[in-house]
């Protein structure tokens, strides 16, 4: 028994320094390209920081553990039996990388977003992010501040035509329940870095809702003139069009996204 033992733990020994070699090996073999990464904060960050960040917001450090429960679970599948946690093969980020990127969520004072073009890495103040957002929101020509907070009226009259729906058998179960919420996208290549006001929908309510509605109008849309459906219906739209002397043609960029 005790020889078993030892022969176990020589092999998960043996197991991990592979995956430390591998890992290494990995990282030597990779390059950063910082320009990226631009910081309009007042916090300097070091390079090996900038590293971290120039593999962009989208890169996702592998876990030091799987949670097969919780992955399951989310999937909203049963679970027959709990499963074993167990470690992932390979490692994306080294020791020094998970440090490093630990410091710079530490960092209170400055967010950390998506350009509005250019997929770019913006380092921001988080008081800037705020003020500019604020800015947009305090524009009465386009936006109005409600007197007070309507979530719960809301939710009222949502559950009342929702019991009409479940009496009809007309239902779509979620677990969620939140609201979305708006953050800001800069303008790298404008003056003062103006901010893009985007609509945030992911785990919330909107896409189950928006899901069932893009139904309805799929099927619509087919009766309709002038519906674009994707890049190529509108390349041979434009290409079939016949312009005269006088004509022009106008882009219209949009300005906020909800």
């Amino acid at each position: 028994y005790n020889k078993k033992i030892k022969i176990l733990k020589e092999k998960q020994i043996q197991q991990q320094l592979t995956i430390s070699l591998t890992t290494k090996s990995i990282n030597s073999k990779i390059t950063y390209d910082l320009s990226n990464v631009i910081n309009i904060s007042k916090i300097q960050l070091g390079q090996e920081q900038l590293k971290i960040l120039s593999k962009g917001l989208k890169f996702v450090s592998t876990p030091t553990a799987i949670d097969t429960v919780t992955t399951i679970a989310n999937c909203e599948k049963s679970l027959c039996t709990k499963s074993e946690n167990k470690k992932p093969k390979k490692f994306n980020m080294n020791k020094e990388e998970i440090k490093l990127l630990k410091e710079i969520k530490s960092i209170e004072y400055t967010v950390i977003v998506l350009s509005d073009k250019g997929d770019k890495i913006i380092i921001m103040d988080k008081n800037d992010d705020i003020n500019k957002i604020e800015e947009k929101l305090k524009d009465l020509n386009i936006y109005e501040q409600a007197k007070n907070d309507r979530t719960t009226t809301v939710k009222t009259e949502i559950n009342k035509n929702v019991t009409n729906l479940l009496k009809q058998n007309k239902y779509y179960l979620t677990s969620i329940d939140d609201f979305p919420k708006i953050r800001g996208q800069p303008k790298i290549l404008k003056n003062n870095t103006p901010v893009r006001i985007v609509t945030c929908s992911r785990d919330t309510l909107m896409p189950p809702l928006s899901q069932f509605i893009f139904q309805i109008i799929k099927e619509l849309r087919t009766t309709l003139n002038g519906v674009i459906c994707n890049t190529s219906n509108v390349v041979t739209g434009i290409a079939d069009i016949k312009l005269n002397q006088d004509d022009h043609l106008a882009c219209h960029d949009i300005q906020d996204l909800y």
